[in-house]
């Protein structure tokens, strides 16, 4: 557990490295700015400042530089000299510990990377590189066939969807902090990894209308089964543990679906942009629609939030006492195999075993269950329990941290953040609805995907927070205007005065002809929340179809019966409350005095 998590911190690092090499403004800006520092001392007799305080600036400055700017983060935290009070480096004990985690943590990961049951896995999968980078480090020891076994996970993933727009490639990665591991792998496997990446983007484009098929009708599938399953209970008393069982699992696969729609559309996304590939429009179409599916997906839960979470709580109390049973048993092993004296290493044991049992008498928090794992990862050292009593704790331990951090972690497979970077591709999602005229209630879930960026916006520091939310709000709204509702807007405007002027010949409007396009389903759509208002779309058109009708009322007084008749027409047909006008009425046939 303690190499899990240090893995975690690693991979934060890495993070924040790839983030600054990401960010061009950082790479334009830093030498801009020392040239002005430069330009400053150059020219003492321009400037109005104190110049004696400019080396400990110049000091500071070149020390973000190395530490952060540069992208050495994690390099420098792991070149660091770890021998100072204890010896590390030399310490075949735990060189050899060390390695065993890596290959544990590696053989726990690996089987489920691009496999259903995978959530998380591949961010773990970041965080075994960097402690084999970091045990490389400490000791230079060429484990040819582990790292062999840690490079091979390209063939399953090619690439890592960090955060944002940040992506993480393991090949590039080991070679670039440590070149020597080029000498444990021949020149083929190198140029593959390439040609790797390239083969599974074709091959995923290629089969996703298929994959999305597939997709559509498991969620639709999961979704019945929540509706008609969580919401009811089962009368039968005795048979109440199998429902509760069930149940969990039901709502287990969701968070499942969600994270294998999430890997599916990062991935695509950070392929394109990693090997500088335009995404073809079809493509970025199926992606927003994996987005919705995800959206689908956390709205269920958040909509059942009340119904589920008593069996959250129901089955982490049965994981629970299927722990403290076997805790009870390893314990009473401890006192019963001894006299009344126990050896030190023996008291060690069962208090650390009496800490774990104390954890599990209380609420399931992430707290107490990593309290849990150190207390019995050193009460377990005696062999107190027997291989299937370890592997049934694992299983139950593994069932009650996903259900404790549940929230967290369907927060994280639904996030689609990365929307931010491709909201210019919105506009073809837009054109695309407003051609097919299919599932217009899906617009409530892609407003609720483009709002998932506005939690990061609030959070930055370089800028003022509302004015970059604003902008980016600006841009959605004005995507939304200019190819959707300026459509409808004209194509109900159009609509309308054909249907007033059906005596003249205008040719066939028949509904099966392909020039008709019916978008009375847009007008069912419930109002949509954007951001921190609520657009109706019906509520749109009759706010523009009361508009012009007035102005043109005004404007051409003589043609009152005609925009008259439009209303009429428009409330029959769509259904819209348009407002009469109250102007006075003209007809040719009046006699002007």
């Amino acid at each position: 557990i303690v190499y899990d998590h240090l893995g975690d911190l690693l991979r934060c690092l890495i993070t924040l490295d790839e983030c600054f090499r990401a960010n061009a403004q950082v790479a334009e800006k830093c030498p801009a700015f020392k040239r002005i520092i430069t330009s400053i001392k150059n020219n003492v007799d321009k400037v109005q400042i104190d110049l004696s305080r400019l080396p400990s600036f110049e000091k500071i400055l070149a020390v973000l530089e190395g530490q952060l700017l540069d992208g050495r983060i994690f390099q420098n935290c792991i070149e660091q000299i770890f021998d100072t009070t204890v010896i590390v480096t030399k310490n075949p004990l735990l060189q050899e510990e060390f390695a065993l985690m890596i290959r544990q943590l590696l053989s726990t990961i690996e089987p489920k990377l691009g496999e259903f049951h995978e959530l998380d896995g591949r961010l773990k999968y970041v965080g075994v590189c960097a402690l084999f980078c970091l045990h490389y480090q400490l000791y230079r020891v060429d484990d040819k066939r582990q790292f062999k076994a840690i490079w091979d996970v390209y063939k399953k993933i090619p690439i890592v969807h960090l955060c944002g727009n940040i992506s993480w490639a393991a090949s590039r990665f080991l070679l670039e902090k440590y070149p020597q591991f080029s000498r444990l792998l021949d020149k083929k496997a190198i140029q593959a990894v390439e040609q790797q990446r390239i083969t599974y983007l074709q091959s995923k484009e290629s089969s996703l209308t298929k994959d999305l098929q597939k997709s559509y009708l498991d969620v639709l599938s999961w979704l019945v089964r929540m509706e008609s399953n969580v919401t009811t209970d089962d009368s039968n008393q005795n048979a109440l543990l199998n429902d509760v069982l069930k149940k969990t699992s039901l709502l287990m696969q969701g968070l499942l679906h969600a994270y294998t729609l999430s890997h599916t559309v990062k991935t695509l996304i950070s392929l394109h942009s990693t090997l500088q590939l335009a995404i073809k429009s079809e493509c970025m179409l199926i992606l927003y629609r994996y987005t919705e599916l995800l959206k689908v997906i956390e709205t269920t839960y958040h909509r059942h939030a009340m119904a589920i979470a008593p069996y959250f709580n129901a089955i982490m109390q049965y994981h629970s006492q299927r722990l403290l049973k076997i805790i009870a048993i390893a314990k009473k092993r401890i006192t019963s195999g001894t006299d009344k004296r126990f050896t030190d290493k023996q008291v060690d044991v069962l208090a650390a075993l009496v800490l774990a049992e104390s954890c599990l008498n209380g609420p399931c928090t992430k707290e107490r269950l990593l309290i849990f794992r150190l207390a019995f990862s050193f009460g377990s050292r005696l062999k107190t329990c027997r291989d299937d009593e370890m592997i049934a704790i694992e299983e139950a331990l593994r069932k009650v941290e996903s259900l404790a951090s549940f929230s967290e972690k369907l927060h994280a497979a639904c996030d689609t953040t990365f929307l931010y970077w491709e909201q210019n591709s919105f506009r073809l999602y837009l054109q695309d609805l407003f051609l097919t005229v299919r599932d217009p209630h899906r617009l409530h879930f892609i407003f609720a995907a483009l709002r998932d960026c506005v939690s990061s916006l609030r959070a930055i520091r370089h800028d003022k927070p509302e004015k970059l939310i604003k902008t980016y709000k600006n841009e959605i709204m004005k995507m939304f205007d200019q190819f959707f509702l300026q459509e409808l807007f004209k194509t109900i405007e159009d609509d309308l005065r054909c249907l007033c002027h059906a005596h003249l010949e205008v040719g066939d409007r028949s509904v099966f002809k392909p020039n008709f396009r019916d978008v009375t389903p847009f007008l069912d759509v419930k109002p949509i929340r954007c951001f921190d208002e609520f657009v109706s779309i019906k509520g749109a058109i009759e706010s523009y179809l009361d508009k012009i009708f007035y102005d043109y009322t005004t404007a051409s007084s003589t043609d009152w019966n005609t925009y008259s008749e439009m209303r009429n027409l428009a409330s029959q047909k769509y259904g819209l409350d348009l407002h009469e006008p109250h102007l006075p009425s003209k007809t040719l046939e009046q006699v002007v005095h």
